[in-house]
């Protein structure tokens, strides 16, 4: 295929949003620039405009997003979050306007930022084996396995020094959701044409996916691993083989628990968290219990807002609400919805929760109909992991999403 100035412009938006993927946190540079490329080929021939039903459903977030600047008090806050999630009109615009990539182009890009993730995912590593015991002794107290910056020297740095991982590193739940995606599209895509080095960087990921254990990334992977399944049982007459693959993936989570401490310290202190929540102890610094919280309070304010508080307003509105409560977290422990659907009906309506669940819904038919197992896996993850994560609410959810959900499904033109 002759490259046109469109497909040059795709291909290195493609590429520098593979970047922040995993340098977001250091700089919003890559993800901003690569979203913007994406968004101006849209303006470029040749033009090949298909009107498809979940990049619309994308961009009709935003524009919801946009629409409740009607009614938000707090302007300056709602400029700063349309301002954010204008990826999620750049990109849909410029997969609507014509995608140029050819397979193997798109392939590559898969291959780099897969490859990328998975130089964090050994230095991370490392970090872990140098600083081991204080590490495992964080995650019993809701920490976690902090995923290096790709700046600094691993051994050089504190083991849970936050102002230089948190702020410029990777978070932990973002990165474990990147390893969700590349477990099983590097699984499928590498078995499926036979190519080793995706079948390597999936075992890679898997493994350092339990390992490090950020449990929004776990929920999604197993999430997106019984709906493969399902598929799986539907399509296929190989259901002995599938039924044996089944029961090594289920084995991963017991042999992870018999493998690595850091599980074990994980999972006792997910029970610890249920167990306060059940006997109405202190519940802050508790993330799960947190959560649990944070879904409660947004429950009434949605029942009593059906048009929605105003994106502006919402973390205002949250907070007054935890006071008239009185919630027994700590100022410092009263987050945000931490619920993607929750926070988008809450912000703008029901009608905006309503179109992220048609969004997923027809992502999941389209894909069933067609056989399209890497559509399935994209609507899998994405779906568990906003019920965790407000995954909108920052620059390297609201890029995954469009970028992951339109460009997984390998709609390469060939």
């Amino acid at each position: 295929m002759e490259a046109t100035w469109k497909n040059r412009v795709q291909l290195g938006g493609c590429v520098l949003i593979g970047v922040g993927f995993v340098y977001q946190n250091a700089t919003p540079l890559f993800l901003s620039l690569g979203s913007l490329l994406l968004g101006t080929s849209a303006l470029l021939p040749p033009y090949r405009f298909k009107a498809t039903l979940v990049p619309i459903l994308i961009a009709l977030i935003w524009t919801g997003t946009l629409l409740s600047g009607i009614w938000s008090e707090n302007t300056p806050v709602w400029q700063s979050i349309i301002t954010r999630q204008l990826a999620l009109l750049l990109i849909p615009l410029g997969y609507l306007s014509g995608w140029t990539l050819s397979r193997k182009q798109q392939e590559g890009v898969h291959l780099f930022w897969m490859s990328l993730a998975g130089v964090f995912a050994l230095f991370s590593l490392l970090r872990y084996f140098l600083h081991t015991d204080a590490i495992n002794a964080a995650l019993l107290e809701s920490g976690a396995v902090p995923i290096w910056d790709g700046v600094s020297w691993p051994w050089k740095l504190t083991p849970l020094n936050s102002s230089q991982f948190e702020e410029r590193g990777v978070s932990h739940i973002y990165f474990s959701v990147l390893q969700a995606f590349a477990v099983l599209y590097g699984a499928l895509y590498g078995y499926r044409n036979k190519k080793p080095v995706y079948l390597v960087l999936a075992l890679l990921h898997l493994v350092t996916l339990h390992w490090f254990l950020a449990r929004t990334g776990l929920i999604a992977f197993y999430g997106a691993c019984s709906l493969v399944f399902v598929y799986g049982l539907w399509h296929s007459r190989q259901r002995l083989r599938l039924g044996l693959l089944a029961l090594v993936v289920l084995s991963l989570p017991i042999l992870s628990w018999f493998g690595f401490e850091s599980v074990r310290n994980k999972v006792k202190n997910s029970l610890s968290d249920l167990e306060a929540v059940e006997s109405g102890t202190n519940i802050n610094h508790r993330s799960l219990a947190m959560r649990l919280e944070a879904w409660k309070t947004a429950g009434e304010l949605i029942r009593e807002n059906p048009m929605g508080v105003g994106a502006g307003d919402m973390d205002d509105r949250m907070q007054e609400r935890y006071e008239s409560n009185a919630s027994p977290l700590w100022k410092e422990n009263r987050i945000p919805p931490h619920n993607q659907f929750l926070e988008t009906t809450l912000a703008n309506g029901y009608w905006a929760g309503l179109a992220l669940v048609l969004l997923f819904l027809a992502q999941l038919v389209r894909s069933w109909k067609r056989k399209d197992l890497y559509g399935l896996i994209a609507a899998g993850i994405f779906v568990p992991a906003f019920c965790f994560e407000s995954m909108l609410q920052t620059q390297l959810g609201i890029c995954m999403f469009p970028f992951l959900m339109l460009l997984i499904p390998f709609s390469g033109a060939d």
